[in-house]
């Protein structure tokens, strides 16, 4: 089996609520099938709000913040609900996004997403403008003030009574994306779990999401 080499990724923190500790199963499950070393993995717990989306781009404003004030190189950003495939391809994509990153001025990257407009670079290296879903996604260091600020309109606007729909955390992202240098995986490396959502009330089920073909994007 192919391992990944972490040692491009400074830290990786999972987002997970307290009450959610099935999820938290599951991650450190997926992290420990994944072999990151345990001194790259933080939790954080997640901040909890009656509107759900609010708490969760709080959470994200929150682990970048604590990216920016301990100085990390990048931070790897992982939900709970985060899986990652298992075949020797994934992990050898993931290996090659990070082996391109390297040589290459970049922002922030995926390593799945609900992707709608994505162009080849070069092998499974993708420069990305259009995607939904937060469960992994990385940002570089110079960054983290960026899309810190972009998040909090997206908070503020939620505190006004704005949608959710119309406001969360990956609907005010886009316009970074088309603007600054974004990239992706493809084929997606993992997708979110079938499971009850906290923001949604319901189980959702969105692993199609993660795999749709070009032209279907």
């Amino acid at each position: 089996m192919i391992k990944v080499n972490w040692s491009f990724v400074d830290k990786i923190v999972y987002i997970n609520l307290a009450k959610r500790t099935d999820r938290r199963e599951s991650i450190e499950f997926q992290l420990k099938k994944m072999a990151v070393p345990p001194e790259k993995i933080i939790r954080f717990e997640a901040i909890e709000r009656d509107e759900g989306a609010l708490g969760c781009v709080m959470s994200h404003v929150a682990v970048l913040t604590m990216a920016k004030e301990n100085n990390w190189q990048n931070v790897l950003i992982l939900e709970d609900d985060m899986i990652f495939n298992d075949d020797e391809e994934s992990h050898d994509r993931i290996n090659y996004f990070f082996s391109s990153l390297t040589s290459i001025d970049w922002d922030a990257g995926f390593l799945s997403g609900s992707y709608f407009n994505i162009e080849q670079q070069h092998g499974c290296f993708y420069k990305i403008s259009c995607s939904y879903l937060s469960n992994s996604y990385i940002v570089n260091q110079h960054y983290y003030d960026e899309i810190i600020d972009v998040f909090g309109v997206s908070i503020e606007k939620m505190n006004e009574g704005v949608s959710r729909y119309k406001c969360s955390l990956d609907i005010f992202w886009h316009h970074m994306m088309w603007r600054d240098n974004w990239f992706a995986i493809y084929p997606c490396v993992g997708y979110q779990l079938v499971d009850m959502s906290d923001i949604e009330g319901y189980t959702t089920d969105r692993v199609s999401y993660f795999s749709r073909t070009i032209d279907e994007m």
